[in-house]
C-alpha cells in the first residue's frame, strides 16, 4: 500500500523520492566489531610468524601462508573502512525507476578482480523497472556477490566454483537470485547472519558484517531478502524489490 502511494506521488519517472536512512550508527557498530575481530586474527598471525622466524630452520610454507593470510585480513578491513565510509556519507537515498539490469550490471562492474576459478553465469531476464536509489542498492547487490565469492573460496574444495544470477517476476515483484555452491550455512544459523554481530568464530569468514548492511538497504527500498542454503552444498540469496509501474520503454540489450 504504501508502495502503491509512493508511485502516485512521483507520477513520472524523472522525478524521485527522498528517503531517510538510518544506517549510520549501525554501520559505526558493524565497523568497530569486524576490526576488533579481525586486529585480534592479525595479533595471532603475527605471533606465530615471529616463533617461525626464531625456528633454526624456516618453513616456507608456512611463512608464506602467514603472510597471504594477513594480506587477506588487511584487504577485509580496508573494505570495511570503506563500507563505514559510504554510510556516513550521506544519510538519505534518491528513490527512482531504474533498470533491473542495470543495478545487476553495476554490481558485477564493481567486482573488478572476479576470481579466475569461479565460474560466472547471469541467465538472460526480461528487463524491467524498479524504484531504487542505484547507488545504495548496487552496492547491497556487490556485498551479496562478494559474500558469494568469499564463501566459495572458504570451502577449500576441488570443485569449480559457480556463482549464477538470475532474475524473475512473480506478480508485482523483480526477484534477484544471487546462487553459489560454497561452503554454505548451518540450519541453526541461518536467521543470524543479517545480525551485525553474527561471526563464523572457527574462520576468518563473516557473513554478518556486508548481510547486516544490505538488509537495511533493501528494507529501505521497500523489499527483503530472504536465504536458503545447505552445508558444503551452497547458498542461495533471494533479494525481492516491487516492480516499478511504467510506460517507458527499456532497452533489452544482452550483458
Amino acid at each position: 500500500m504504501n508502495y502503491s502511494k509512493i508511485e502516485e506521488q512521483i507520477g513520472k519517472p524523472d522525478l524521485f523520492l527522498e528517503r531517510k536512512l538510518k544506517t549510520a550508527h549501525m554501520g559505526a557498530r558493524i565497523f568497530t566489531h569486524g576490526i576488533k575481530n579481525q586486529l585480534l586474527s592479525t595479533r595471532v598471525l603475527l605471533k606465530r610468524t615471529k616463533n617461525l622466524l626464531h625456528k633454526e630452520s624456516i618453513d616456507v610454507d608456512k611463512l608464506e601462508n602467514n603472510i597471504k593470510a594477513l594480506e587477506q585480513l588487511n584487504e577485509q578491513m580496508l573494505d570495511r573502512m570503506d563500507v563505514l565510509y559510504r554510510t556516513f556519507k550521506s544519510n538519505s537515498m534518491q528513490l527512482k525507476p531504474v533498470s533491473v539490469r542495470q543495478v545487476i550490471q553495476y554490481a558485477l562492474d564493481k567486482t573488478e578482480k572476479f576470481p579466475e576459478d569461479i565460474f560466472l553465469l547471469v541467465k538472460e531476464f526480461e528487463d524491467k523497472m524498479i524504484l531504487a536509489d542505484i547507488a545504495h542498492l548496487t552496492e547491497a547487490l556487490y556485498n551479496v556477490i562478494k559474500n558469494s565469492i568469499d564463501a566459495i573460496q572458504a570451502k577449500n574444495s576441488d570443485e569449480i566454483g559457480r556463482l549464477i544470477i538470475d532474475c524473475h517476476f512473480e506478480s508485482t515483484w523483480c526477484v534477484i537470485e544471487i546462487v553459489d555452491n560454497g561452503i554454505g550455512i548451518e540450519k541453526k544459523n541461518i536467521n543470524k547472519i543479517f545480525d551485525p554481530f553474527y561471526t563464523n568464530k572457527n574462520t576468518n569468514y563473516n557473513w554478518g558484517v556486508g548481510l547486516s548492511y544490505v538488509q537495511q538497504i533493501i528494507k529501505s527500498q521497500f523489499g527483503y531478502i530472504r536465504t536458503k542454503s545447505e552445508v558444503n552444498v551452497g547458498t542461495t540469496f533471494f533479494i525481492f524489490l516491487p516492480i516499478y509501474k511504467t510506460d517507458k520503454k527499456i532497452n533489452d540489450s544482452k550483458f
